[in-house]
């Protein structure tokens, strides 16, 4: 992180930003490796919704990849 961009790709892949949020969850990489597989999949940025518990991951064209629920607990 450290204030630097991270690159993403121009194909988004939802398959692998599922594969890298599932990581995630898991604790088994670090925030910081979440980002970069995360711009490797071609996410280029998320949102989340903490009223309905729902991440959006979107491509640079504004395109859903994948929406996700927020685990409880």
């Amino acid at each position: 992180m450290n204030g630097k961009p991270k690159k993403v790709t121009d194909k988004g892949s939802a398959t692998e930003i599922k594969k890298a949020v599932l990581q995630a969850q898991s604790g088994t990489i670090s925030f910081e490796r979440f980002t970069e597989l995360a711009g490797a999949a071609g996410v280029a940025y998320w949102r989340t919704d903490l009223s309905s518990m729902q991440v959006d991951y979107f491509n640079q064209n504004g395109k859903l990849l994948l929406s996700e629920p927020i685990p409880e607990g």
